[in-house]
């Protein structure tokens, strides 16, 4: 009988340290970050978010200067690129890189002298796949119009320059009218300021003569305007320059 309680005692004592092995060896692999099944528990996922949104935005404007901040949020560091060939110069960030965490990327947007818009990437620099296109425009609401210069410059000698009219949202009854302010004999300008009528994507050809020695700078405008229904005169003027010698 003795001998049988021995065998009982020593068979209950394996049982109990099997039990404590398995235990220690549990124990270590939850040290060690393993997860269930002994894999290694995964990374978070990354993230880039824009106003609180991850897909692309798009921000309109009605040809008006404003500041645009947006509110970024990303799980690492981020880079903002241009889309486009040329950088525009009149919508530019203020700042082009970032860290991980909440931060705040603000446009600075002027007024183009035409319509058109600028396209950005914001992208996670150790993972560029998680990216928020920015699309910043600038687009009339209602009627407009535009040159595609902002001012003409000749030399004493005389010259000739070319500026492009373009019109927005206009009707196709409607005509462009041009007329000159101070202009006199100095400009010639095919077709003839005094009886133009144009129509937009239309180019203006304005020559300009030898200027007399002696004198000052000649200073003149180009205007270009529009007139429909019942709204206001919508207008634009081209400031024109002959320096002396």
């Amino acid at each position: 009988m003795k001998n049988l309680y021995f065998l009982r005692s020593m068979f209950l004592s394996a049982l109990a340290a099997m039990a404590i092995t398995a235990c220690s060896d549990s124990d270590e692999g939850g040290n060690d970050g393993e997860g269930p099944g002994g894999g290694e528990t995964p990374a978070p996922a990354s993230s880039l978010t824009v106003n609180e949104k991850a897909e692309a935005q798009t921000f309109t404007y009605d040809m008006k200067a404003t500041k645009e901040a947006l509110a970024i949020d990303a799980s690492g560091d981020w880079t903002l690129t241009c889309d486009d060939e040329e950088a525009p110069t009149w919508c530019t960030p203020d700042i082009t890189e970032g860290k991980s965490g909440k931060s705040t990327l603000t446009f600075d947007v002027k007024v183009p002298l035409l319509p058109t818009k600028a396209n950005y990437t914001l992208a996670l620099k150790d993972d560029a796949e998680v990216n928020v296109k920015i699309v910043v425009e600038q687009m009339p609401k209602g009627v407009w119009i535009g040159l595609s210069k902002e001012s003409l410059e000749f030399p004493a000698t005389g010259g000739t320059e070319e500026v492009t009219v373009y019109a927005y949202n206009l009707p196709d009854v409607h005509v462009i009218y041009a007329n000159g302010k101070n202009v006199g004999k100095q400009f010639v300008m095919d077709p003839n300021w005094q009886t133009a009528e144009l129509v937009s994507g239309q180019t203006v050809t304005i020559t300009t003569k030898a200027y007399d020695a002696g004198r000052p700078n000649a200073e003149y405008e180009f205007c270009v305007a529009v007139d429909y229904d019942s709204n206001p005169l919508t207008s634009v003027v081209l400031p024109m320059t002959q320096l002396a010698e």
